[in-house]
């Protein structure tokens, strides 16, 4: 297994560091604190960051150039440049102690977010499977792809867009369904990596240029790359930080992988064995991933 380190690029302490999207139109990366209420954006001009008025799971591009995001209260649009929220759609109107967790766009445009239990906010697991998994379509209608989820995360899928990869973080595993490109639905899913009980458990995930997985571990002070065929350990990045939360591939040449973290957990003396908790960080793995797909946009490929 190859082993990688990283570095801090951003030292922000963020409370739950989340979902990093690399914008290769701009050369920018967002991410967010997703506890913190707060989203940022990066260049080489410097940082951007804006409030939000409820708990944020993800920020997604859009074909118009601003983003689309779950917050506490349901899918809003946001103005990239102002940071002013939107009211879009709410599919758990209604539903009282869940929040909208990861989400990335499909290779149609679609929005594919899921949601969590509030009680489950510091990484446990209540043992009440309250989440679902849903499709935002393009006109704002949407449908549910999957229920009785507990932590939704950790989406994307393979080059031919027929595979959604996909995280129900306390099972510990990495499932990958039949994706239908055309309908949105999904087929009957089959385990394909296992996270072993003492290397934490399956949060974030993307994918890179040659098929290969690659997973951030919540408690488990790394980023994992899998092989989704033969579900074996290729190679992992090591993180000075306990709670490793998403990872995302970036850079001018989609070569640099950006990886986000959380402070959950982290007082007093805990200060001294982690200090850069909450940090964002960069390794340099040798591989090169994929661009993020844009709500509302058909991949051009």
């Amino acid at each position: 297994m190859k082993k990688i380190q990283c570095e801090v690029l951003v030292n922000l302490h963020n409370q739950l560091g989340e979902g990093p999207v690399w914008d290769e139109r701009d050369q920018a990366l967002y991410w967010i604190d997703g506890l913190g209420h707060r989203w940022f954006r990066m260049t080489e001009e410097g940082i951007e960051e804006y409030e939000t008025h409820s708990p944020l799971g993800s920020i997604v591009l859009t074909a118009q150039g601003d983003l689309i995001a779950g917050l506490g209260d349901g899918v809003y649009w946001i103005d990239r440049r102002t940071g002013v929220c939107k009211f879009y759609v709410n599919p758990e109107k209604g539903i009282s102690g869940n929040r909208f967790n990861d989400g990335k766009a499909d290779p149609i445009g679609r929005y594919i977010v899921g949601t969590m239990s509030e009680a489950n906010n510091d990484g446990s697991n209540d043992g009440k499977p309250v989440g679902s998994l849903y499709s935002i379509m393009q006109n704002g209608t949407w449908k549910r792809l999957l229920n009785n989820i507990s932590i939704s995360n950790g989406l994307c899928w393979n080059a031919a867009g027929d595979t959604m990869y996909y995280i129900d973080s306390p099972t510990s595993k990495i499932r990958a369904f039949p994706y239908d490109l055309k309908t949105g639905s999904l087929g009957q899913g089959r385990v394909c990596v296992t996270i072993a009980p003492d290397e934490g458990i399956p949060d974030g995930m993307t994918i890179d240029e040659e098929g290969m997985l690659w997973v951030a571990h919540w408690g488990g002070w790394c980023v994992s790359r899998f092989n989704p065929h033969n579900g074996v350990c290729l190679a992992r990045v090591y993180v000075p930080v306990k709670h490793v939360t998403c990872c995302t591939f970036g850079g001018q040449n989609m070569d640099e992988l950006y990886i986000t973290t959380s402070t959950n957990g982290v007082a007093g003396i805990e200060w001294l064995k982690q200090p850069h908790a909450g940090a964002l960080f960069v390794a340099r793995p040798g591989v090169k991933g994929v661009k993020a797909f844009r709500y509302g946009e058909e991949d051009e490929a």
